[in-house]
């Protein structure tokens, strides 16, 4: 038992600083399906190297998620249908959860609705 404690620290000392140099953050290369929409690409607008626009579709509907302040963390989502805009949800706060809602009819807006 002795004899392997002295391997094992020059084999973790040796290792460690390989992992020193890794990034942890999220990868938005491949990133997660929504039910049942399909992802179909996305967009840096800022270079920043984090998607800004991530494009999903299922049939005849579609959804935009948008990192619309390029703090890169998606706060808006617009859906579609047959290619004419429905609703647009904004999260204002930053805190996960959409704050307003915005309807449209035929692509034209129609109402606002805010979280309570």
């Amino acid at each position: 038992m002795k004899f392997l404690f002295l391997p094992i620290l020059i084999l973790f000392l040796l290792v460690t600083p390989l992992f020193a140099s890794i990034d942890f953050k999220a990868d938005f290369s491949n990133p997660p399906e929504m039910m049942p929409y399909k992802f179909q690409g996305s967009k840096d607008n800022n270079g920043d190297g984090k998607p800004d626009e991530m494009y999903y579709k299922e049939g005849n509907k579609e959804l935009l998620i948008e990192d619309t302040d390029f703090d890169g963390k998606m706060n808006a989502v617009t859906y579609y249908e047959d290619e004419v805009l429905i609703q647009k949800e904004v999260d204002v706060d930053k805190d996960g959860e959409w704050d307003c809602r915005y309807w449209y009819k035929d692509g034209n807006f129609e109402r606002t609705e805010k979280r309570p």
